[in-house]
């Protein structure tokens, strides 16, 4: 349970398809990579964790995406709870595909009106 290696399938309202984001969890850090992409929340003793790299929420909008505010938030929950070993590696990854599932629902049911198309 030093790493994890999760592969979250999330679908891209931009090109009508499901998008592979991988999520490594390590003991130091939690990094959500897609393509050239990469946000990273880095571990700092005595410290919150902090998010380096790309911010997550416009990483996704790029695909049009666009997940609650709280997201980046979930995230940072499982992987505490994966690195206070309350999750094993099933267990956050069971919990993170739920997160994805509920993107997923999100996306699909954005509205779709000619009125907001250019919006979304």
């Amino acid at each position: 349970m030093t790493e994890t290696t999760i592969d979250l399938k999330i679908y891209s309202p931009r090109w009508g398809t499901t998008d592979a984001y991988e999520v490594l969890l390590k003991r130091d850090a939690l990094e959500i990579r897609k393509g050239p992409g990469s946000a990273k929340l880095v571990y700092h003793e005595k410290v919150d964790p902090k998010w380096e790299g790309d911010d997550l929420i416009s990483m996704l909008e790029r695909d049009s995406i666009y997940p609650p505010a709280v997201l980046p938030r979930l995230f940072r929950h499982a992987w505490l709870e994966w690195r206070a070993y309350e999750l094993d590696d099933s267990g956050v990854e069971e919990e993170l595909i739920k997160i994805a599932d509920w993107l997923n629902d999100i996306s699909r049911l954005k509205p779709s009106s000619e009125f907001w198309r250019g919006f979304f």
